[in-house]
């Protein structure tokens, strides 16, 4: 009776280990699936679904680069072109209010222009970058338009009354005739018609900008 009872215990710790041993091995069995990946993971469908969200503000973020490449760079490349003819016709109809004028050759002359309106287009384009600086007018142009304009303009009047000041009393690098008009500032006369080009057509030049700005804005703005 008692090596009964002892058989029958070994026999249900056999069992019992045996079963032990069967769920050890499906455990293990499936961390190998999953390592593997042919079980479904809770965390990469986590990861998956947080990429799918993420995947809107990106593709958002490309539209709204885009948007904005398609309108500063019309805008950019309309100003230069408007700045450039202006500032061309200005120089070569103000040249008589230089000495050049009677005193330069044809050759000098023509090269005189042409020098002046490269300076001019240097001095426009510097004078938008300071402004788009100083203004913080990430959105321009569809957004502070008329502010980047504004700050533009000042600082090309502003370096212009400089730039004469130094070329005519300084360096000597040019005089004024007779016909010049001139606006005393203190004890210094500064020609009137390079403070004028730099009032017009800039000015001109961003009407331009802003036609065509509002060409290509959406009909609902």
């Amino acid at each position: 009776m008692r090596h009964c009872c002892c058989r029958c215990h070994r026999d249900n710790d056999q069992a019992q280990c045996k079963q032990r041993s069967n769920d050890g091995s499906n455990n293990a069995h499936n961390q190998d699936a999953s390592a593997d990946g042919s079980a479904p993971s809770t965390h990469g469908s986590v990861r998956v679904e947080a990429m799918l969200l993420e995947r809107p503000d990106r593709d958002d973020g490309r539209s709204a680069m885009v948007r904005l490449q398609s309108e500063w760079l019309p805008a950019l490349a309309t100003y230069l072109a408007f700045i450039s003819g202006l500032h061309l016709a200005w120089e070569a109809v103000q040249l008589p209010l230089y000495t050049i004028w009677t005193t330069g050759t044809l050759g000098e002359q023509v090269f005189a222009v042409v020098h002046c309106t490269g300076g001019d287009l240097i001095i426009a384009l510097s004078s938008l970058v300071a402004a788009l600086l100083l203004t913080w007018a990430a959105g321009w142009p569809r957004q502070h338009f008329w502010r980047v304009a504004m700050v533009t303009i000042v600082i090309g009047v502003t370096y212009t009354a400089f730039s004469e000041w130094l070329n005519v009393y300084v360096r000597k690098s040019w005089a004024y005739s007779d016909w010049m008009p001139t606006l005393t500032v203190g004890t210094v006369r500064i020609g009137l018609s390079p403070l004028m080009q730099w009032l017009l057509v800039p000015t001109l030049a961003f009407l331009a900008v802003g036609a065509v700005v509002r060409g290509r804005l959406p009909s609902g703005h």
